[in-house]
């Protein structure tokens, strides 16, 4: 059986180092470090060890770098 592919934008595997906070978890006012696993225009994909509730909200920093 063949699985359809959803998503309608095209995403790159690129390994990006990132980190973020997970909001709404009231314990855990920490830093958390990973690596994004694939990006897309308007997003991208991680893992983390962190345990929180299916789709919950995280706060990551970001910066553009200047020409």
């Amino acid at each position: 059986m063949k699985v359809s592919e959803r998503r309608q934008l095209t995403r790159l595997n690129l390994r990006t180092p990132l980190r973020f906070r997970a909001l709404g978890v009231a314990a855990d006012k920490t830093e958390h470090f990973t690596e994004a696993l694939n990006v897309s225009r308007v997003g991208f994909f991680f893992a983390s060890g962190l345990r929180c509730r299916w789709a919950c909200l995280s706060k990551l920093p970001s910066a553009c770098p200047q020409k």
